[in-house]
C-alpha cells in the first residue's frame, strides 16, 4: 500500500511533460493499484502527448469500473474523435457510472467530428471518356479518407453543415504527341465551400503518355484518361485537406 501511495504523490506532485511521460506515468497505468491507474489516467489527459488517446484506450476493458470511468473521462479530456471507436465498443457495460460518464463524453466527442461532403463529379470535356467523372470522385474520396483521419467524416447530404467540395470538374481533355509518344492531359478542377459561404476554386492537371504510334496509341487512350485522374485525384485531395484543416482551426 505505501508503495502505491507513494507512486500516486509522485505522478500528483510532477507535472507531465513529454518527457517524463515513460517512467512516471506508464507505469503507474500498469499498476496494481486502482487509485494509481486513475491518478496516472488524469496525468495522460492532462499532458497533450500526441500518443495520450492510445495510452489510455487499453483501460476502457480494465476489471475496476472507476478505472474505466476514469479512462472515459480522460479520452474526453484529451478531445480526439478518434476515442470513438474504442467508446462505442464499450457502450454496453454494465457499470452505472461509467454508463454516466459515456452518455455525457460521447455526444462532446462526436460534436468535434467534422463533416465534408464531397460533391457530384462533372466532365465539362465533351464526354469522350465516360465515367471519368465517377472515378475522379471516387478517386478523392479515398485520397481524403487516407489524408484527414478519423477526426473527420465524409458525408453524401449537402443539406447537412459540413465542408464541402461542389462541384468537381474535368475541365479539359487534352491529345498531344511527341514523336512516339502520345499525351493525354485531364485538368480538373475544384470549388472549395465552407459554410456557409467562404468559397476557393482550385484548378489542376494531370498528364499520361504512352510510347507508341499509330492505331494502338488510340485505342489506349482511355486508359491513359484514368491513368491522369487517379494522378490528379491526390493532388486535387490535398489542396482540399489544406484548405479544410486551416479553417477548421484543429
Amino acid at each position: 500500500m505505501w508503495c502505491a501511495v507513494a507512486l500516486i504523490g509522485a505522478l500528483i506532485g510532477a507535472p507531465a511533460t513529454r518527457a517524463e511521460l515513460p517512467k512516471k506515468l506508464l507505469d503507474g497505468l500498469a499498476s496494481s493499484s486502482a487509485k494509481v491507474r486513475i491518478v496516472a489516467v488524469s496525468n495522460v489527459a492532462r499532458s497533450k502527448d500526441p500518443q495520450a488517446r492510445t495510452l489510455i484506450e487499453p483501460l476502457l476493458a480494465d476489471e475496476d469500473p472507476a478505472v474505466r470511468a476514469a479512462a472515459i473521462e480522460g479520452l474526453g479530456r484529451v478531445a480526439d474523435p478518434a476515442a470513438l471507436a474504442a467508446l462505442k465498443r464499450v457502450a454496453a457495460d454494465q457499470d452505472e457510472t461509467v454508463q454516466a460518464v459515456l452518455k455525457r463524453v460521447v455526444p462532446a466527442l462526436e460534436a468535434l467530428v467534422i463533416a465534408i461532403y464531397v460533391g457530384e463529379a462533372k466532365d465539362l470535356s465533351g464526354g469522350a471518356f465516360p465515367g471519368l467523372a465517377d472515378k475522379l470522385r471516387k478517386d478523392i474520396k479515398s485520397a481524403l479518407v487516407a489524408k484527414l483521419g478519423p477526426g473527420f467524416v465524409l458525408i453524401d447530404d449537402p443539406t447537412k453543415k459540413s465542408y464541402g467540395a461542389t462541384p468537381i470538374n474535368i475541365r479539359s481533355i487534352t491529345r498531344s504527341k511527341d514523336g512516339r509518344t502520345s499525351f493525354l492531359e485531364v485538368k480538373c478542377e475544384l470549388t472549395l465551400v465552407e459554410m456557409p459561404g467562404n468559397m476557393l476554386r482550385a484548378a489542376l492537371s494531370s498528364s499520361a503518355a504512352v510510347g507508341v504510334e499509330g492505331e494502338i496509341s488510340k485505342r489506349l487512350e482511355p486508359e491513359l484518361a484514368n491513368d491522369a485522374v487517379t494522378a490528379c485525384a491526390p493532388e486535387v485531395a490535398s489542396d482540399f485537406v489544406a484548405y479544410v484543416k486551416e479553417h477548421s482551426r484543429r
